[in-house]
C-alpha cells in the first residue's frame, strides 16, 4: 500500500506535530518537571580547554564523558591545506560539566580519526598520520 501525501498533507502533518510538541511543553512547564522526564531542561553553558589546540579531530561521547581524539596541530596552506603536517596523539576526556578530567594518548599520532562507541568502549580507528604518509590502519580501544 502506498500512501500518497500532497504538499498540503505534509504541511498539515508538520503543523500538527509542532502544535502537539508546544502543547506538551506548555503542560510540562505549568506542572513543573515532576513526572515529566522529557520536560525542557534549563541550559547551562561552560567553557573548557583541551590539552592542545587542534582541528580535524574525532569526537564521541559515552556515558557522561566526551572524548576528543587526535587531530592536526598544524596543516598546510593553499593547495595543501587539507594535509595534516603534524598530528596529535592526545585523547582529551571531559566530564558532563565540561571539565577536562584526563588526557590519554593514542598509540600513534593522527588526524581525522574515526570514533565510535560499543557499549562502554570508545573505538578510535584510522586517520592521517602526517603529510602525505599513508593513512593509519591502527584501532585504539578505551574501556
Amino acid at each position: 500500500m502506498t500512501l500518497a501525501m500532497t504538499p498540503v498533507t505534509v504541511m498539515l502533518f508538520f503543523v500538527t506535530v509542532a502544535v502537539q510538541c508546544m502543547s506538551a511543553t506548555a503542560i510540562a512547564r505549568s506542572r513543573g518537571a515532576a513526572g515529566f522526564p522529557w520536560a525542557p531542561l534549563a541550559h547551562k553553558q561552560s567553557t573548557s580547554r583541551l590539552s592542545q589546540a587542534r582541528r580535524n579531530l574525532g569526537a564521541v561521547s559515552v556515558d557522561e564523558h566526551a572524548y576528543f581524539v587526535g587531530g592536526c596541530l598544524t596543516t598546510g596552506s593553499g593547495s595543501t591545506q587539507f594535509i595534516c603536517d603534524e598530528a596529535s596523539s592526545a585523547v582529551d576526556v571531559l566530564d558532563a560539566t565540561g571539565t577536562l578530567i584526563k588526557t590519554l594518548q593514542l598509540s600513534e599520532a593522527r588526524g581525522w580519526v574515526a570514533t565510535c562507541t560499543n557499549g562502554p568502549r570508545v573505538i578510535m580507528v584510522g586517520g592521517g598520520k602526517s603529510g602525505i604518509l599513508p593513512h593509519s590502519r591502527v584501532a585504539d580501544v578505551v574501556s
